[in-house]
Formats: structure tokens, C-alpha cells, sequence
């Protein structure tokens, strides 16, 4: 220890002496860094962290395929209940739509965020209620009235009043009433861009579905009407490869059974992890950012090193003389 304070002691005092370079090697270095932490941040934040959900690396999303023209489309109704019904490797399958509803009965009218969701959605999600309860398989009558809020539009709309479950008011000019709120950490991932990413309500989707096709059953709605999102949470033990292979069936199944509808090349589903659909198009972009700052840190340490020596060559006829004086000091105290 004595001797590495005496140590710091003289690379403090060398720095001192030498403020420019000094300060060109701090700034230098102080650049490398903070440009390699602030994209490692990003990455991984992006595609290290796991997604705010229970289970995530279990949660999978759902596409149907019509080619090579459109590899990843929306769910019908017909092939939701379908993919319920043929599956194997899920816990179950969920199906969600966005839509825009506006709010009256609570004072001026509000247009607000809301998606339709199929009964088990929260589940596959595994998602719990902050108030209230969540959707129940009773909730997939057409006419169900109950509504789910966002946690944060519970709190700026109802001061976050645990009374306000129960609160009834009209969406998009039906009566409804509040069954729960969500937590306070819940959003909804999706590598859709056209998915809102603030939700402030969200009903049974059959209700949906019965005010806008007059049919509250997914099996009773047009098989070309592709405008589901698909969620699916794998059982345990269950590989994406596995739910893939086991989607590939149920496709098989599904063209078997209507064959007129699927009567071309390149019908089938497609089963991606959420994390993996999420991160697919920028994961290739962060990983070259990554690289390329990494090597700006590489050369940044070249720089500072090539600076140091550089510094440690001047100082050569200093050294020499330094050890010089050293070795006479010695022989005088042989002498003595």
C-alpha cells in the first residue's frame, strides 16, 4: 500500500505538470466511454432486457401467411377459433383490435384509445387487475358491458377512486361499465406500427365485433376479413420451433378443411416470439452501432497510448539523468 500512494502520488503530480495533454487524453477517453455506454444502454435496454410481462420468453405472436407477397397478415375470425380448437403446443390463444371510440357521460365528450380483446388476452399476457377484475369467459357474450381502463387514465379521469368500478358511462353510444382497471406497469408491445401504444380502454371484443359486422361470433364473420392481432403463450417446455411446427399442422388443417378459400402457394401460419418480432428490425442496426462505437473506444485508447508514449520518448534524457544521479547517490553512500 505505501507504495501505490506513492504511486498515485506521482501520477497525480504528472498529470499536474501536463495539463494540455492531460486534458486531451481525459476528453478523449471521456468520448470513447460515454459513447459506448450510451448505445450499450440502448441495446440493452432493446434486446437484452426481457419484456414487462410474466413468462415473456413464453409469449409468441400469431401471423397467417398468403405468400411471399405478404408474409406476416392479420387473423379472421373463422381462423382464430380454428387455431383454439386444432393447437397443441399453446396455453391458449388470444386475438386484440384497436379501434377509436369516443366517451360520453362523464362530463364533455373524450375520444380515447380502446382495443377489443378476446377473453383469454390478459391471461396470455398474464397480466392481474390493480381494481376490479379482469375479462372472464362470460365477457365474450356480445352483450357484455363491461370495460377495462388503463391505470393512468383510471387516475386523470376518476382520481384513481377505487369507487369508480362500477361507474357507468356510454362508449361510442353504448351503455357501459367499468368491471376493473390494469396495472400500473401494462402496456401493449407489438411490432405493429399502427398500434396505439396508450390504451385507455379496453372491452370484450365480441360486443365490438356484433356492433360493427351484426355478428358477435368469430366464426360467423368473413374469412377474408384479416383484422386480428395474434398473442399466444407457448406451454411449458414448449420451443418457438415446436409451436412453429405445430401451427404449420394446424395450417394444414385449416386448408384441408376449407380448400376452396385456400386454394394457392404459400398459405400457412407463423409463429415469432414477441421479443424476437419486436427487436427483428433493429436488432441488425444496433449491432453495427455496438460495433462501431467499440471500435471508436479501440481507437481512443490507441490515441491515448500513442500519447503517453510519446510523452515517456521526451522524457528519456530525464530518465536517464534521474538514474544517473541515483547510482552516484549510491556510490557516495558506498564511499561514506
Amino acid at each position: 500500500m505505501p507504495q501505490l500512494r506513492q504511486d498515485i502520488r506521482y501520477a497525480i503530480r504528472t498529470l499536474l505538470a501536463n495539463p494540455l495533454l492531460t486534458c486531451v487524453a481525459l476528453l478523449t477517453l471521456a468520448l470513447g466511454i460515454g459513447a459506448s455506454t450510451a448505445v450499450f444502454s440502448v441495446v440493452n435496454a432493446v434486446l437484452l432486457e426481457p419484456l414487462p410481462y410474466d413468462d415473456p420468453e413464453r409469449l409468441a405472436l400469431i401471423w397467417t401467411e398468403f405468400g411471399a407477397d405478404l408474409p406476416q397478415n392479420w387473423i379472421s375470425g373463422p381462423e382464430f377459433v380454428e387455431m383454439r380448437e386444432f393447437q397443441q403446443a399453446f396455453e391458449d390463444v388470444a386475438v386484440v383490435v384497436p379501434f377509436t371510440a369516443t366517451i360520453t357521460g362523464l362530463g364533455e365528450p373524450e375520444e380515447v384509445g380502446a382495443a377489443g380483446v378476446s377473453a383469454a388476452f390478459f391471461d396470455v399476457l398474464g397480466v392481474k387487475a390493480a381494481a376490479g377484475r379482469l375479462l372472464e369467459a362470460a365477457d365474450e357474450d356480445p352483450a357484455s358491458e363491461a370495460v377495462f381502463l388503463r391505470h393512468g387514465y383510471w387516475q386523470s379521469r376518476f382520481g384513481g377512486d377505487s369507487r369508480a368500478v362500477g361507474r357507468t358511462f356510454n362508449l361510442s353510444g353504448f351503455p357501459v361499465a367499468v368491471a376493473g382497471v390494469l396495472p400500473p406497469d401494462f402496456e401493449i408491445l407489438h411490432p405493429d406500427a399502427q398500434f396505439p401504444r396508450d390504451v385507455d380502454v379496453w372491452v370484450p371484443l365480441p360486443g365490438v365485433l356484433q356492433a360493427v359486422f351484426g355478428a358477435g361470433r368469430y366464426q360467423d364473420l368473413p374469412r377474408g376479413s384479416h383484422f386480428m392481432r395474434g398473442f399466444a403463450r407457448m406451454k411449458p417446455g414448449v420451443t418457438p420451433e415446436r409451436a412453429q411446427a405445430d401451427m404449420t399442422a394446424v395450417a394444414a388443417r385449416i386448408q384441408e378443411k376449407t380448400p376452396d378459400y385456400y386454394d394457392f402457394e404459400g398459405w400457412g401460419i407463423k409463429v415469432i416470439s414477441l421479443h424476437d418480432d419486436l427487436v427483428e428490425e433493429v436488432r441488425p442496426a444496433l449491432l453495427v452501432l455496438m460495433g462501431a462505437v467499440l471500435f471508436v473506444l479501440l481507437i481512443a485508447c490507441v490515441n491515448v497510448a500513442n500519447l503517453l508514449l510519446t510523452r515517456a520518448v521526451g522524457r528519456e534524457r530525464e530518465i536517464a539523468l534521474r538514474t544517473t544521479l541515483g547510482a552516484t547517490r549510491w556510490r557516495l553512500a558506498r564511499q561514506l
